[in-house]
């Protein structure tokens, strides 16, 4: 019913039942905030278990289960510090400790800091839980696999049974932020890691060597671990400085092959390696191969520009061998080829090389010679220097050592002095390196030599050196050039020949107290008078027979000597010219001061004339004997018509 255009109840009253509906809505707002406030005390007292679990760690049975768990009959896990975050599923284990059962020694392995990712499976409380690995720190501090152990020693028997090994697992992918392997250090590691039949496997390993502010280095491969045989095989590649490798080397005792990584320097960029380790001493096999290939880098201080090289390092249960096969060594002025054995037992190296490197450069990488060292030596490239043979490294075996060594160069600089068309060839046996054939071209003419080196040993503690040279129609201009009494325009030629022996140090230093020489000089056609030595003798003559100086021009002069105790004895001095003949005696000392005395004859006593007028002019050749005193650089002549003596002994 309406009325006026309204709506009319029925029946009740419009107010009340307003009332009654907002008791309604109070009544379901009051029972909810009480499911709300439920429900987050409820929230709240998991989150405090579970933050209490944080806070404390697992119960300790709970801890001895995981120990049991990831232990086995070969190696005992301890657990530190062990915490669960329900927020990331994780395992938090502040520290856990590897002990190879039976043995009481420091811990194989340490790791700190590690966060494991799990995701439970219904019915498998086994290590498949096991989602991801993080790890903090990883040291490695003596390895797991040494033969001194009782488990090595049973590794020798492979029909026994081997015992417990640890349970199989499948692919975990791991990270971790730094690790030390038996002093191999990386700066980042990670990849998939498993287990199967009790062998750990590893890979697509990655691994950073590397430290902030070094060269890139870098490592990729794969690992293979069985704990219980103690055997360990890798296969990796990259860039790698191998000095990276000396505390790992050291470790499983190959210090030898670190002494020889030591003599690298990698100042711009690591090598590229190509590394592949094998380890299984129950069966004596132990080897490391390294395929290196890399630019510009130094060897014993000697800069290089670029190298390649496969070493191969092993033995039979020892590392007692290294091989280097494929070596090519580069520098600006050429390369060296070659290949080497080195037998740490019997303390040898069996090598050929080929080189066209100057070879003061080749004996500075090789160690005879210091990389600064300045000698007064200087090889025009090519030179071509081939050698091969056995060379003991050590007192006890240098009686192997059996080389033989052949050279080539088209030019050597010897202080400012060039021979042209160098050859040598000589042989090396024990310590006695004998180079019996040297020639070469000089001064417009020829030089042979030969050379004997006898090195210290123990039953000779000092070097000793023998050589011989002649010089064969050699200029008399050039020569005296260099020997410091340069004569102008001076058309002779002269031949010479000399023999010396004595200790090393005393020839190197020039000394000479201890060495012993002599020789043999032959000039022909030269102007002797011109000599600045002979200038005041020719003087002398001028002032006593004038006008024999413009006769004084085409002259012969033969000088044989010895050198003993510091002294040089002159056994004969001849002077054969067209005016005068001259026989001289005398001695120089080492110091250079002289004592010479000269017989002048008139005319040629060669000639026909002169043998005949020799008697007849007796008396006035004593009238013309003088002497030379004073030094080789500045001598003082005079008559020697009293004592042609000296005080001097």
């Amino acid at each position: 019913m309406e009325e006026d255009g309204e709506a009319k109840i029925p029946f009740g009253d419009p107010a009340r039942h307003e009332r009654r509906a907002e008791r309604l809505r109070a009544c379901r707002t009051r029972v909810l905030h009480r499911i709300v406030l439920l429900l987050l005390a409820a929230a709240f007292v998991v989150a405090g278990f579970f933050a209490r679990l944080a806070a404390v760690g697992l119960p300790a049975a709970w801890v001895e289960r995981l120990e049991a768990l990831v232990s086995s009959g070969s190696f005992a896990v301890e657990l530190d510090r062990v915490t669960f975050s329900v927020a990331s599923g994780s395992l938090r284990i502040g520290e856990a400790n590897v002990y190879q059962t039976g043995l009481l020694r420091p811990p194989v392995a340490r790791v700190q800091g590690a966060a494991i990712v799990v995701r439970p499976k219904p019915c498998r409380p086994d290590a498949t839980w096991i989602d991801s690995v993080e790890i903090a720190e990883l040291s490695v501090s003596m390895p797991a696999f040494g033969e001194e152990s009782e488990a090595a020693a049973e590794a020798e028997s492979p029909d026994e049974d081997r015992g417990p090994t640890i349970p199989d697992f499948p692919a975990v992918a791991f990270r971790c932020r730094r690790a030390d392997i038996l002093g191999l250090r990386a700066h980042g590691l990670n990849g998939l890691v498993s287990a199967r039949d009790g062998v750990i496997e590893v890979d697509e390993a990655h691994a950073r060597f590397n430290a902030p502010g070094e060269i890139a280095q870098r490592m990729e491969g794969s690992v293979k671990i069985d704990p219980v045989a103690y055997t360990f095989s890798s296969d990796g590649q990259g860039s790698l400085d191998p000095n990276k490798l000396a505390a790992l080397l050291e470790t499983v005792d190959a210090p030898s092959v670190v002494r020889e990584l030591a003599k690298f320097e990698f100042p711009a960029a690591a090598p590229r390696v190509e590394a592949a380790y094998r380890y299984d001493p129950a069966h004596g096999v132990r080897t490391l191969r390294l395929a290196l290939e890399g630019g510009m880098s130094l060897y014993n201080g000697v800069q290089i520009s670029g190298f390649r090289g496969v070493v191969d390092v092993g033995g039979d249960g020892a590392w007692n061998r290294v091989g280097v096969e494929d070596l090519h060594v580069e520098r600006p002025e050429g390369a060296v080829d070659g290949r080497l054995d080195l037998d740490l037992d019997g303390e040898t190296i069996d090598f050929r090389a080929v080189s066209t490197i100057d070879p003061l450069r080749c004996a500075a990488m090789i160690g005879l010679l210091d990389a600064d060292t300045d000698l007064p030596l200087a090889f025009e490239n090519p030179t071509v220097v081939t050698a091969e043979g056995v060379f003991g490294f050590s007192d006890s075996s240098e009686e192997r050592t059996s080389i033989r060594i052949s050279a080539r160069a088209p030019a050597l600089d010897a202080k400012g002095v060039r021979f042209t068309g160098v050859s040598a060839d000589g042989t090396m046996e024990g310590t006695v390196l004998d180079v019996p054939e040297i020639s070469a071209a000089v001064f417009g003419g020829t030089l042979e030599g030969s050379l004997c080196l006898a090195l210290a040993s123990a039953s000779c503690p000092t070097s000793r050196l023998a050589a011989a040279v002649e010089l064969k129609d050699v200029r008399h201009e050039e020569f005296s050039r260099v020997a410091g009494s340069a004569v102008e325009d001076s058309r002779g030629r002269l031949d010479l020949t000399a023999e010396l022996a004595g200790p090393l140090d005393d020839i190197v230093s020039t000394a000479l107290l201890r060495t012993t020489a002599s020789g043999r000089l032959s000039m022909r056609d030269c102007r002797v008078f011109r000599v600045p030595f002979f200038s005041g003798a020719g003087d002398l003559l001028s002032g006593s027979v004038p006008g024999v100086d413009l006769l004084l021009e085409e002259d012969r002069l033969v000088a044989k000597g010895t050198y003993e105790d510091g002294r040089l004895q002159l056994t004969r001095l001849d002077i054969q010219g067209s005016v005068f003949s001259i026989r001289g005696r005398g001695r120089a000392w080492r110091d250079g001061e002289i004592d010479l005395t000269l017989d002048v004859h008139p005319f040629n006593r060669g000639s026909w004339i002169g043998k005949g007028v020799y008697y007849l002019f007796t008396p006035l050749a004593k009238i013309l004997a003088i002497r030379a005193t004073g030094t080789v650089r500045n001598p003082r002549w005079s008559s020697a018509r009293l004592s042609s003596g000296s005080d001097r002994k």
